[in-house]
């Protein structure tokens, strides 16, 4: 809790104008241990015979003792002297080395008439001889943007960048392991931390002028104490180390949702012979078929389970194809059921060596097992076609039928503005080289051809017009923006939205999933 977002603790050297926004600032520890009505923690002993003692720093007293109180209450610790607020002491090495030198007790010094400081075996050192020369040093003038901002931030009042006192967290993620065999509790480390914090400063208040040297390094000590809390919460925890894996990536600059997935955005491919053979268009966004998959899983299994119920139970004698490739007809008396399809769907996604493996038939009523076959006509040579039918066949057919009256939401984090989300038609990628056909009725532009590795013949980045990224504030140099699917759950069958063509169905344990687009159909 070093650092906080607040209008209480503005200072006039390094802050915006009021009416800008918020704003990150430097806690001022007092006026919220005044505002809260906090309680010191003041016994270095954290527990007495297996339970909280009374003053420590997991006290029944000080934070109670219900899972609301324990998740709320703050505490703080008494330093009995200045130190430097962590984030300010972990970054003080940037605006001066001789500086973060005397802060933690790196070799004595002294200050000079002109403000320069030297080394001196009778100097002092530490945040408290620190304190007492602040704003006296002369530093380097800084010339870059970069290093006067950082000397903005330092060039103001002491009191503002020193404190007397530490918060103490609510002991809701650090409170004791009740459920250990051990003979002895175990807690976060971050316990003993502030149990060092205050056996060190409590043992200061008791140096006599003797042991001066082991009271300098002593403070140096409880300033590196501070800078590992800070470090630990925040660095460890908020932020992240590597930042992508911190809490505000994950809950605060992007949100994980059901049926969404994070892409990539990647320059969309405009050497076609035409504007109809690219891809991406204006209001269009180009996804991976993968992708589809997962985002639209709902649907997918419906679909797919369609399919082939009107293949092999609807339609009566149905073409299949052996493995000599010969092409012939046969009856059957069933269908696959949503344990397979969910097999299926799951090759498909995580194994994508198998994305060309041709698809079986169910055993036809004579017992045996054919290829999946399918017939239709190459659009520009106007020839026709049989082949056996891949994975990625079926499921484009089938992602093409369950997308081609749905949007999603494009929302690239952080949201800064309304124009950072917005609703996009779907347009299907899959293999790097496709070409249009015509199966049955249906025209496909960029239908799949199954050549080469599957493992990498597959594009796995989003695509949109170039026009919609100054929009966004997006780029091509590795931005992720988020991709959520739309529609709404509904026990009853009935929906708000557009009345579509698939009937309630109960593959999802949240209840039936209709579709919901009404409001973002163009």
């Amino acid at each position: 809790m070093v650092v906080a977002i607040t209008e209480a603790t503005q200072t006039k050297a390094k802050l915006p104008p009021k009416g800008s926004g918020l704003f990150a600032d430097l806690l001022d520890i007092e006026q919220f241990i005044k505002i809260n009505d906090l309680k010191p923690c003041t016994d270095p002993i954290m527990l007495e015979n297996g339970v909280p003692s009374p003053g420590g720093v997991l006290s029944y007293e000080i934070f109670g003792t219900s899972q609301e109180d324990r998740r709320n209450r703050f505490a703080y610790i008494d330093l009995h002297g200045h130190y430097m607020a962590p984030l300010a002491a972990l970054k003080l090495g940037s605006y001066d080395r001789r500086l973060s030198d005397v802060l933690f007790s790196n070799g004595r010094w002294k200050l000079q008439k002109d403000g320069t400081l030297v080394e001196d075996e009778d100097g002092d050192s530490g945040p408290e001889f620190l304190y007492s020369i602040w704003g006296k040093v002369k530093v380097k003038d800084k010339t870059t943007n970069i290093t006067k901002e950082v000397a903005a931030f330092y060039e103001v009042p002491r009191d503002e960048l020193f404190i007397t006192k530490m918060i103490v967290v609510p002991p809701f993620t650090r409170d004791l392991n009740q459920h250990t065999n051990s003979s002895t509790k175990s807690t976060a480390l971050i316990n003993s931390m502030y149990n060092s914090l205050i056996s060190y400063t409590q043992t200061l208040e008791n140096y006599s002028d003797t042991f001066t040297n082991m009271g300098r390094l002593t403070r140096g000590r409880v300033q590196q104490i501070l800078v590992n809390i800070y470090q630990h919460l925040i660095i460890d925890q908020i932020k992240g180390q590597p930042a992508k894996f911190g809490m505000i990536n994950r809950f605060m600059m992007s949100k994980n949702e059901k049926y969404g997935v994070r892409l990539v955005i990647t320059a969309p491919m405009l050497n076609k012979q035409s504007f109809e053979e690219v891809q991406v268009k204006y209001g269009t966004v180009v996804i991976p078929l993968a992708y589809i998959v997962s985002m639209f899983y709902p649907f997918i299994v419906y679909h797919l389970k369609r399919y082939f119920e009107a293949q092999f139970i609807e339609g009566g004698k149905y073409p299949v194809m052996d493995k000599d490739g010969n092409v012939t007809y046969t009856s059957f008396e069933e269908s696959f059921d949503e344990v397979y399809i969910n097999k299926l769907i799951s090759k498909f996604v995580n194994s994508p060596s198998s994305r060309f493996d041709p698809v079986e038939t169910p055993v036809d009523k004579d017992g045996n097992v054919y290829r999946i076959v399918l017939t239709g006509r190459f659009k520009k040579e106007n020839t026709t076609f049989n082949k056996p039918a891949t994975l990625t066949d079926l499921l484009y057919i089938v992602a093409k039928r369950a997308t081609e009256d749905k949007h999603v939401f494009v929302t690239r984090y952080p949201l800064e503005s309304y124009n950072g989300q917005f609703p996009a038609r779907i347009e299907i990628s899959s293999t790097l080289r496709t070409r249009p056909v015509i199966i049955g009725e249906t025209v496909y532009e960029f239908f799949p051809v199954n050549e080469g590795n599957p493992a990498n013949s597959f594009a796995d980045t989003l695509q949109m017009s170039n026009v919609m990224l100054p929009r966004i504030g997006g780029d091509f140099d590795g931005g992720t923006p988020c991709l959520s699917c739309l529609f709404e759950y509904s026990n009853d069958g009935v929906t708000s939205g557009r009345n579509t063509h698939e009937p309630p169905t109960s593959i999802t344990r949240e209840g039936f999933v209709r579709s919901s687009v009404k409001s973002y159909s163009t």
